[in-house]
């Protein structure tokens, strides 16, 4: 199933990332035990779309922080650790590329992700070495939960930290 919001942006769910039951609430493929509890911060001005991919990882078994608002990300990002930060590109009251840089400085530790959109290839390519991913809209719940396990923040069933 996939969803579409007013901006044309679509993530695909299975039927069970759309409406998890108590049975199963995380993920194909990984639990509640076999995740590692990380912090994921998510800087996106999509309400849909940051709350969708919220739902996703908090069902990973992922602490998660939406924010709609970038300047209280980088505050937040300031004061508490993150493992990763997702970052929109193109918002409205800020730049993403602006966040990501701001990101550098407050949170130099933090890897951070790139999400967009954007067709620019050259601007993508001028944030390349600020990410340690870049995450194209749409993507699939599978595509950024196979990310994450890359980096090293959630595992798949069977495999020991």
């Amino acid at each position: 199933m996939s969803q579409r919001n007013a901006r044309g942006l679509s993530v695909a769910l299975s039927p069970s990332d759309a409406a998890p039951s108590e049975a199963s609430s995380a993920p194909r493929g990984l639990t509640r035990a076999t995740a590692r509890r990380a912090r994921v911060m998510i800087v996106d001005d999509n309400a849909w779309l940051l709350r969708t991919i919220a739902d996703v990882l908090a069902r990973a078994g992922l602490t998660v922080v939406p924010l709609s608002d970038a300047r209280v990300a980088l505050e937040l990002a300031s004061r508490v650790s993150f493992d990763v930060v997702l970052v929109d590109l193109e918002m409205p009251d800020v730049d993403g590329a602006r966040v990501l840089r701001d990101l550098c400085r407050v949170a130099p530790s933090t890897k951070r992700f790139l999400m967009t959109s954007s067709s620019d290839e050259a601007r993508i390519a001028e944030l390349t070495p600020l990410v340690r991913r870049v995450l194209r809209k749409p993507f699939t719940p599978d595509a950024l939960l196979g990310a994450l396990h890359e980096e090293g923040v959630v595992r798949e069933v069977g495999t020991r930290a």
